[in-house]
């Protein structure tokens, strides 16, 4: 063997080792997928209504009035 097919078969190992180690942490977040943005905030419309006095807001809704 050649040391020039020594090192094509190298560079060839090498680039196979980091193409493998590249795949790994892809593989490790597949199944964390389908939960993505499942734990996010989602807010309402609240039609509140505020009392004020001189030392309280109170907020409630309108059919509670």
């Amino acid at each position: 063997m050649g040391r020039r097919s020594v090192r094509n078969l190298l560079v060839t190992a090498v680039a196979g080792a980091v193409l493998a180690g590249a795949a790994a942490p892809l593989h490790a977040q597949q199944e964390f997928f389908p939960y993505w943005g499942k734990n996010r905030v989602k807010y309402d419309r609240f039609d509140w209504h505020i009392y004020e006095t001189d030392h309280f807001e109170i907020y409630y809704y309108p059919e509670l009035e």
